[in-house]
C-alpha cells in the first residue's frame, strides 16, 4: 500500500481577491490622505498670503502710506507711493536690493503689530537675507536653510505694482539678491498651478514679459537659477507635470483690493 500524499493547503481564489482589495484600499487611503495634505498647505499658504495683503491694507488705512515707504517711522520713506531699494531712490536702472524701504517693509508691518506671527523683522540684511529673521517664511515651498522661502515685497522695472517675491534667498550674502544664482526655486510646477489655479487664472506668466494679469493674483512664474520659466511651463504658459522644485512665484501685493496705489 503506498501512503496517501498529504493536501497542500493554499489560498483560493475568492481570498487572493480579498487580499487584493484590501491592499488597494490601504494604498488609496494613503494616495487621499497625501492629497490631503498637499491641499491643506496649499490653503495655509493661501491665508497666510491673504494675511499679508490685511496687514499691509490695514497699514495703509491707518498711515496712508505703504509700509517701508511711510513718513511715519523713525527709518521713514520718502511716501512716494511705491516700495523702493537704494538703487531705485537713487534713480538708478534695476539692481535688486534688500535695503531702504524694500528691507523696512517688514520692519514697519511687525513692530506696529499689524503681522499675525508676532515677530518683529529686522532690516539689517547684510550679511544676506534670512527668511524669519529679514522676512516671514513661506508656508509652502522648500529651501536650503531648512526654514523655508523668504518672502520679500518688492516691484521691479516691468511691473506697475509691488509683488510677493517667494523664493530661496539663502545663498545671499549680502543685500544684493539681482543675480539670478542668489535665489533659487522652491515650488514644484504642480504646486504652482495649484496656487495659481486658487488665486488667479492658472496660467502662468513671464515676469520678464510685462504679462498682463488684470486685477488676477500670479504676476509671474520663474525657474532659477536659469533666468527663463521653461522648467516651470511651457511656451503656452501651461505648468508641467514633474515633481521637481522649478518654480518661484510672484504674487500680487493686496490682489483682491486691485493692487496698491
Amino acid at each position: 500500500m503506498f501512503a496517501r500524499a498529504g493536501r497542500k493547503e493554499g489560498f483560493t481564489l475568492v481570498e487572493l481577491a480579498i487580499v487584493l482589495v484590501i491592499i488597494g484600499l490601504l494604498i488609496g487611503g494613503i494616495l487621499v490622505a497625501q492629497s490631503m495634505v498637499r491641499t491643506a498647505k496649499i490653503q495655509a499658504f493661501i491665508r497666510q498670503i491673504d494675511q499679508f495683503d490685511v496687514a499691509i491694507t490695514n497699514f495703509q488705512t491707518k498711515y496712508n502710506s505703504l509700509p517701508g515707504d511711510t513718513r511715519f517711522f523713525a527709518n521713514p520713506g520718502n511716501g512716494n507711493g511705491i516700495i523702493e531699494d537704494s538703487n531705485m531712490l537713487a534713480g538708478n536702472s534695476w539692481v535688486a536690493r534688500f535695503d531702504q524701504e524694500v528691507a523696512n517693509a517688514w520692519t514697519h508691518l511687525s513692530s506696529d503689530g499689524f503681522m499675525p506671527d508676532n515677530i518683529v523683522y529686522s532690516n539689517d540684511a547684510s550679511s544676506g537675507i534670512k527668511a524669519g529673521i529679514n522676512t516671514p517664511v513661506a508656508k509652502l515651498g522648500k529651501a536650503l536653510n531648512g526654514k523655508g522661502p523668504a518672502v520679500i515685497i518688492y516691484r521691479d522695472s516691468t511691473q506697475p505694482h509691488e509683488s510677493y517675491w517667494i523664493a530661496d534667498f539663502s545663498k545671499t550674502s549680502s543685500t544684493f539678491f539681482n543675480d539670478y544664482s542668489l535665489y533659487t526655486s522652491v515650488f514644484t510646477p504642480m504646486e504652482a498651478l495649484a496656487i495659481d489655479t486658487k488665486i488667479d487664472d492658472g496660467i502662468a506668466n513671464n515676469i520678464a514679459g510685462n504679462s498682463s494679469v488684470g486685477s488676477g493674483g500670479i504676476v509671474g512664474a520663474w525657474t532659477t537659477p536659469a533666468p527663463d520659466g521653461t522648467r516651470c511651463f511651457n511656451n503656452s504658459g501651461v505648468y508641467l507635470t514633474n515633481n521637481n522644485l522649478e518654480c518661484m512665484l510672484f504674487i500680487r501685493v493686496t490682489r483682491v483690493q486691485g493692487g496698491t496705489p
